[in-house]
């Protein structure tokens, strides 16, 4: 009798857990189609139900929050998607997008650079050449922003005095 209710709940576990996996490919094509069809937020609502160990599962989801402009979101499942059938070029080239969308410049360029070190890319290049630009321009603008705020309290300083005479 415990033989037969040993092998009962071994097969009833056998069974849920091939169920499960057929859910999981369901959902992963309605994950997948859903994303095709540009339904971003559908498509990572989806992914969200899957095991979320799977690097590319991952790395979809990333791709599902980017396109809904949920830099946040996408930044984590990035991060996550590191590892077996996730090509780590482009994990990270959108990692790096990611940043810069955020204008967070320094993680996008970091993220860029560790890119470039799993293979030569142009459009990683010139990401990484834009986003050096921008960090070098908003750096120039915040000097002349303090130079001028430090002119306007030198010349409010000499109406001051002129005043005060």
């Amino acid at each position: 009798m415990k033989n037969i209710l040993r092998l009962f709940i071994v097969c009833s576990s056998l069974f849920a857990l091939a169920q499960a996996g057929l859910t999981d490919f369901k959902t992963i094509d309605a994950a997948k189609s859903a994303y095709e069809s540009k339904k971003y937020e559908k498509s990572s609502e989806l992914f969200e139900k899957l095991d979320n160990q799977n690097p590319a599962l991952n790395y979809d989801l990333g791709n599902a929050y980017y396109k809904s402009a949920k830099f946040d979101e996408a930044i984590k499942y990035y991060k996550r998607a590191k590892g077996a059938g996730v090509d780590e070029l482009q994990r990270l080239h959108n990692l790096g997008n990611t940043y810069f969308k955020k204008k967070n410049l320094n993680h996008a360029i970091k993220a860029y650079e560790a890119a470039l070190k799993h293979g030569d890319d142009n459009d990683t290049k010139f990401n990484l050449d834009l986003a050096k630009k921008q960090k070098k321009k908003k750096q120039e603008q915040k000097k002349k922003d303090k130079k001028d705020k430090n002119k306007k309290k030198k010349n409010k300083e000499k109406k001051k005095d002129k005043k005060d005479q």
